[in-house]
This record gives structure tokens, sequence and C-alpha cells, in this order.
């Protein structure tokens, strides 16, 4: 099981993409939060508010994932990040059933 980190400009497009990722079974779930980040942008320090979502998946979606959240993200570099996570095992059995329907992708 993996876990996807994403940044966000506002709530309204971190909802949009992870809705998106769910209608494809993409993802199981999408924990979404609003908070400020401080990071270097072209030679410049910047510091804004941005909105995070830490969404649950299987590996296997992954490329996929990266490819949809790039393609609707409107920053020039969209954050998309992934880790391997452990679970309990009744939650990660639902990520699987969540990920896993058949011709639903693409």
């Amino acid at each position: 099981m993996i876990s996807v980190y994403m940044t966000f400009p506002n709530l309204r497009e971190a909802e949009r993409i992870s809705e998106i990722l769910l209608s494809k079974n993409l993802i199981a779930c999408s924990n979404i939060f609003e908070g400020k980040s401080l990071y270097k942008w072209k030679g410049k320090i910047q510091n804004e508010p941005e909105v995070f979502a830490f969404a649950k998946s299987i590996e296997q979606n992954w490329q996929e994932i990266k490819e949809v959240v790039t393609k609707e993200h409107p920053y020039e570099v969209p954050c998309i990040v992934s880790r391997q996570i452990d679970s309990n095992e009744d939650y990660e059995e639902w990520v699987i059933r969540e990920t896993h329907s058949p011709g639903i992708h693409s």
C-alpha cells in the first residue's frame, strides 16, 4: 500500500483532483488539510497558503496517479510524492478493494 502526498493552491483544486482519482478507482481516499508552505521557486523564497492531500492507494496505481495529477494540476511543477506504508489489515483490504475495480482505469 502507498500514501500519495500532493500539494495544491486551494481547497477547490485538491477536492477536484481527489475526486478525479477516486472516480477512476486510483485511490481509496484522500485526506485534505489546509496549511502553509515555505519553498524556493525560481530563486526566491515563497511563503504561501497551500492545501495538502494524503491519498491511499496501491503501488500498481502509482504511475497512472502521477499521470492524472500532472495533467490536471494547475502548478507548473506539482508535488506528487509516494511512500510505501503499512496499516492494519482491515484498512489495507479496504484500500485494495476500492482500487481494484476492473475496467474503470483511464
